[in-house]
């Protein structure tokens, strides 16, 4: 016992001789990670991804972690998904797709282009989903089964609900 007792003595000795903190947290908040981050789920052909922490647009790579500030883009022939929870988000083919906000309740995103197919389960009380396209913003406060395709300024914004509820806010237009 005595032998054990000398033995951590000595090696939490060394380390703070050593210039290695024996006990040190950070009380920068600054950095704190984000309530709740999605994930590549799969992908198919060329996806790109642009992050904070990927510097520019880099190569999607399976089950990274996604989150506030990451933008996915699929070339025409290509697909990706993310899960957020038990929810999946499908991106066709041309789409780009930007979260702006992700946290415990929402998930905010801008499809700049492109369609997404979005499967939401388990969404937790008062939580949504807001997706901005060009032509308005589609907000969804239930589980259940969309197609968005985004439109642009000549196109308009399509929006298929298979079950669940959705509103959608443009300009001139509010359908609920």
């Amino acid at each position: 016992m005595r032998m054990r007792q000398l033995l951590a003595l000595s090696t939490a000795a060394g380390l703070v001789l050593s210039g290695v903190p024996v006990h040190a947290q950070s009380t920068d908040t600054s950095a704190a990670p984000p309530a709740r981050v999605g994930q590549i789920a799969s992908l198919h052909g060329n996806v790109s991804l642009n992050g904070q922490s990927t510097g520019g647009w880099a190569a999607a790579q399976l089950n990274y972690p996604i989150s506030t500030g990451d933008t996915l883009y699929t070339q025409p022939d290509a697909e990706a998904a993310v899960a957020v929870n038990w929810s999946r988000i499908t991106l066709s083919g041309g789409t780009e797709f930007a979260i702006t906000a992700l946290d415990n309740q929402t998930l905010q995103a801008t499809e700049a282009q492109g369609e997404t197919y979005l499967d939401l389960r388990y969404l937790p009380q008062g939580g949504q989903f807001v997706i901005t396209t060009p032509r308005g913003t589609v907000t969804i406060s239930r589980n259940g089964r969309y197609d968005i395709i985004a439109g642009d300024q000549n196109t308009p914004t399509e929006v298929t609900v298979l079950s669940g509820a959705a509103t959608v806010n443009g300009q001139d237009v509010a359908l609920a």
